[in-house]
């Protein structure tokens, strides 16, 4: 009965390895529903390309799909001098360091600046500009699959499945040893292992995830 309960803390994570959900082109009406999908959930994601060749494309940045063609996000930015009048600041806030702040113009607009300089009654500064290109990666049809992982979604399951493998440990444990509180109730292992269930299970989801996968060219 000992060496089952240190097994516990292992149950989790085996069980989490499915937490995964996977799309492929049968699960939407058209291919074209399929890639907008696909450009919808990976276009600001960090992921990876499994290739049919077997080799693994990183992308840090995105990923989009264009003309049967799947290219990463490469992301980059630089700055642009420009100088307005201070009437049309609505508010400033400077971020750490107070080399970059963050204005809000009275037009709505919000942008992110440094190298402020008042003089007279206009201000000058260098506005950050985030530039988006695409880089090439494969054809379609030599993509086996694309994925990425979120780490946060991963905690609910996780959690979940600690707290009923910690309610089923408790409960055997109590019913094997017999243990009783002074109301002649099942003894609290329940409640403590629940706890810890859900604690290890918790972990354990956060470590591995859950895992989002589009599949191109699934095997038959």
């Amino acid at each position: 009965m000992k060496n089952y309960f240190r097994l516990l803390p292992i149950l989790p994570i085996l069980l989490l390895t499915a937490c995964t959900s996977s799309y492929t082109i049968k699960d939407f009406k058209s291919k074209a529903e399929f890639y907008n999908s696909f450009n919808n959930m990976f276009s600001d994601k960090p992921g990876k390309a499994e290739l049919l060749n077997d080799s693994v494309v990183i992308f840090n940045n995105g990923a989009i799909i264009r003309n049967d063609t799947l290219y990463s996000v490469i992301k980059s930015i630089e700055y642009e001098n420009k100088k307005i009048s201070a009437s049309e600041i609505k508010e400033m806030n400077y971020l750490a360091g107070y080399n970059k702040a963050v204005l809000a113009l009275k037009n709505g607009q919000t942008i992110k600046v440094k190298n402020l300089s008042a003089g007279g009654d206009s201000v000058a500064f260098s506005e950050e500009k985030t530039l988006l290109s695409a880089n090439y990666v494969a054809p379609i049809d030599k993509v086996n699959c694309v994925l990425y992982k979120n780490i946060w979604t991963g905690i609910y399951p996780g959690a979940v499945t600690g707290l009923c493998l910690g309610v089923i440990a408790g409960t055997v444990k109590s019913v094997s040893y017999g243990s009783k509180d002074d109301r002649n109730e099942p003894a609290t292992d329940i409640f403590n292992y629940s706890g810890i269930g859900i604690i290890i299970g918790s972990v354990a989801g956060n470590l591995i995830g859950w895992k989002y996968v589009f599949q191109f060219n699934p095997p038959n």
